[in-house]
């Protein structure tokens, strides 16, 4: 090109592409996040990353997402599924928003090669990209599970000059690790492994599987993470940086709703100020619920600008007095703002500022509405800008700070020489009160954590009252009524060794034979109780129906009662349909009948397409005549009725049997009659008394026409069976206690439906009974 120089021209499409492809694939770790970042959008629960000794010849990685339904658009410019305006740029949920990471990929690396499978799919597709052939390569079907898999070969073939950059191995198993640390509480595990090496050197699939299986389901209670996710997590840091980090580990968590900047207001109105206020910000701040009573709340939690500043965060660091990190120069700051791994640099040196030494390891993610950030600051998306950046260092490290304090005692000897012993009439006061002059609310838990906290700061501080002391496991060695009981003596009436040894005068003739005498009473082995054994998590089985997969979604979108019920235990029973039982430190009313109706419904879904073993019956059952038996004192046309029923199930017996595991067959008099029942949970029977208003209802309430309410209106009539109670009431407690109730809490997952019905009810909290009887 002759032109001269300073003629500003437009640049060859080539060019513009090969810019483009240098700023966001910076070095081989950059083109692993980029497709990391693509898998977590895609819904995947594990990711597996595998790349050559020298990061360039080949990068793999694999996960079990959603799919990708046209490779040849995925990998095109400016193309996304997670973008379509500009309002959506100031609202996002995901990582990928550009639409260039593939198509960058692509210019800088030899071949991309992309394998992937969509849910609704029999097959994969396979289909192969280069830089130097404009056209792609035809895709073609090939074998592979639901996911997609990414292979970039010879990455940086166009760009000889970072062909140099063959040590980037650890920047990648660093990045790897933020992410395997960070979502591992919900389930997500990450593998990192070098080709043709035996073992990987990271893989946390085996911790979030155990995780798993001790919870059964991974969701939050009452803060951000549940106590199963906080070990989880810890376990996993623990991988990473040694197992001796698992004793130095402290976690911390804060939900700050609506707090008021320090800026001022032009406007003291609050009626203006509420109509300036956009309340939908709180909606998407998950966890963060929100609730305005009054005027006044409004005006008190929003800012006087019109904007909210609202901030939730749970951090796991190290303790001021551990040392198993002096060998880091400075502090260890993994940072994760909204899911995305970013730096800030104000922030790192305000957390500096908590440690005597800076040699520690502190992980914090930190969720803001996604109105207040933004992401598209930086091509490598490493930095963020935060509306109320300011107000989020001064939160968080107010709240670490104050964590700190109070896991170590003796952190300032001001605080220790200072203190003075409450006066009497701070005692007699009530609980706390705000700076608003209003009461907070009591629970369970922070009455809990103020006395803990009580205690850690004043060693004088009394032992805590029985209320206090609640026995919430069969396991623990005493609750608060243990010390008020008595033991009686082994002994019997005549026995020589009734008498206390120490009454014995050694002093005097024959004291030596009183002390060679033996127990004379008749010794009672006690046999050592059973451990109760739960019944074992059932798995889904494989279906490729779209209607299957929607009755089962909710199974795995449950109500936080799921984890309350994973830990309850049975009192007894207040009537034939609803139960008492104890959560931690709640007691819950439960209706039991319905929560089996739910539980068998659900495991009929989840045995769904031949699951279900057969259980023959011991002689067949004619459907006509016990159809209309149990309808001869309601209609004069049970004959009829009997005789339409069992011709409706015939019509759909193969179906029946393929899908449900329900047996019908042909007698040899033309009759229909059922030979057997799906065995949909080991060692559960079915009521008899039960069966012919199943097979009316099979027949007559569910609609065979259309696929998916025929599917559910099964799997709900099995449920409705398998859910019958025993008919005498003497036997419905022992049945409820030691049959239906571990089954319920061991495999229900108990939906949203079931508690807004009145299912389950908290009725008190067992510290509140304690203080009840303290005052008798």
């Amino acid at each position: 090109m002759n032109k001269s120089p300073g003629v500003i021209q437009l640049l060859p499409q080539d060019v513009i592409e090969r810019i483009k492809a240098g700023e966001v694939v910076q070095k081989p770790s950059a083109a692993v996040k980029e497709l990391v970042e693509n898998a977590l959008d895609a819904g995947s629960t594990e990711i597996i990353v595998q790349v050559s000794m020298d990061c360039l010849r080949e990068i793999s990685v694999q996960d079990n997402g959603c799919g990708i339904s046209d490779l040849t658009l995925a990998v095109q410019r400016h193309t996304t599924s997670k973008l379509q305006k500009v309002d959506d740029l100031f609202a996002l949920q995901s990582f990928g928003f550009r639409g260039e990471a593939l198509a960058s990929i692509v210019q800088a690396t030899g071949r991309v090669h992309i394998v992937s499978r969509t849910i609704d799919r029999p097959v994969a597709f396979q289909q192969s990209f280069s830089p130097a052939s404009k056209q792609a390569s035809k895709a073609t079907p090939c074998a592979r599970k639901p996911g997609t898999t990414v292979t970039l070969h010879d990455l940086f073939a166009t760009m000889k000059q970072r062909q140099k950059m063959t040590n980037d191995y650890p920047s990648i198993i660093q990045l790897l690790q933020s992410y395997a640390v960070l979502y591992a509480p919900r389930g997500i595990s990450f593998v990192c492994q070098k080709l043709k090496k035996a073992q990987p050197d990271l893989n946390t699939g085996s911790i979030v599987k155990q995780n798993q299986q001790l919870s059964d389901i991974s969701t939050e209670t009452h803060g951000l993470l549940s106590v199963s996710q906080q070990e989880v997590t810890k376990k996993v840091l623990a991988q990473i940086h040694g197992s001796q980090l698992l004793e130095s580990l402290a976690y911390c968590e804060s939900k700050l709703l609506g707090k008021e900047s320090h800026r001022k207001s032009n406007n003291n109105n609050t009626t203006d100020r509420l109509n300036d206020v956009n309340l939908s910000l709180l909606s998407d701040m998950a966890g963060i619920p929100m609730h305005v009573s009054n005027v006044e709340d409004v005006a008190r939690v929003v800012e006087v600008d019109g904007e909210i500043f609202s901030c939730q965060f749970w951090c796991l660091f190290t303790k001021p007095t551990s040392k198993h990190l002096q060998q880091r120069t400075s502090l260890n700051l993994i940072l994760f703002i909204n899911n995305r791994l970013v730096e800030c640099a104000p922030l790192k040196k305000r957390l500096e500022e908590l440690y005597s030494n800076g040699k520690h390891l502190i992980f914090l993610a930190i969720e803001v509405p996604p109105q207040q950030v933004d992401v598209n600051i930086h091509p490598t998306k490493k930095l963020v800008a935060l509306l109320f950046q300011e107000e989020v260092i001064d939160h968080v490290s107010a709240r670490l700070s104050t964590a700190m304090k109070n896991l170590d005692r003796g952190f300032t000897s001001s605080q220790v020489l200072g203190t003075s012993s409450p006066s009497v009439s701070n005692r007699k006061r009530g609980p706390p009160h705000d700076s608003e002059g209003k009461e907070n609310p009591s629970t369970c838990e922070e009455n809990e954590d103020t006395n803990a906290r009580a205690s850690n700061l004043n060693p004088y501080k009394k032992k805590p009252l029985s209320s206090k002391r609640v026995r919430t496991h069969y396991t623990d060695p005493q609750g608060a009524m243990e010390p008020f009981l008595f033991q009686e003596s082994p002994h019997e009436a005549n026995c020589p060794l009734l008498g206390s040894s120490s009454e014995i005068d050694l002093t005097q003739p024959g004291a030596f034979a009183d002390v060679a005498k033996q127990c004379t009473c008749r010794q009672t082995i006690r046999l050592p109780r059973l451990s109760f054994c739960r019944p074992k998590r059932i798995p889904p089985t494989e279906c490729t129906y779209k209607s299957i997969a929607q009755l089962r979604q909710p199974l795995f979108e449950p109500h936080p009662y799921t984890l309350k019920l994973r830990t309850g235990y049975h009192i007894g029973t207040v009537s034939a349909y609803r139960s008492l039982i104890q959560c931690g430190k709640e007691l819950v009313l439960m209706n039991h009948y319905r929560a089996a109706v739910e539980l068998f419904y659900q495991i009929a879904l989840l045995r769904f397409n031949g699951g279900a073993a057969v259980a023959s019956m011991a002689f067949s059952v004619d459907i006509a005549s016990v159809v209309t038996a149990a309808l001869r004192l309601e209609t004069k046309d049970s004959n009829i009725i009997g005789k339409e029923a069992a011709t409706c199930l015939w019509e759909h017996a193969e179906m029946l049997q393929e899908y449900f595991s329900i047996i019908l067959a042909l007698a040899p008099d033309g009759t229909v009659v059922l030979r057997g029942l799906p065995i949909l949970l080991d060692g559960w029977e079915p009521m008899p008394h039960g069966l012919p208003l199943f097979l009316l209802r099979l027949a007559t309430k569910v609609n065979w026409s259309e696929e998916k309410p025929c599917f559910d209106g099964i799997c709900r009539e099995l449920g409705w069976f398998y859910a019958e109670l025993p008919l005498k009431e003497d036997a419905i407690s022992s049945f409820v206690r030691h049959t239906l109730f571990p089954a319920l809490c061991t495999l229900m997952v108990v939906p949203r439906s079931y508690v807004d019905e009145g299912g389950m009810i908290t009725l008190t909290c067992l510290d509140n009974l304690y203080r009840v009887f303290e005052r008798c």
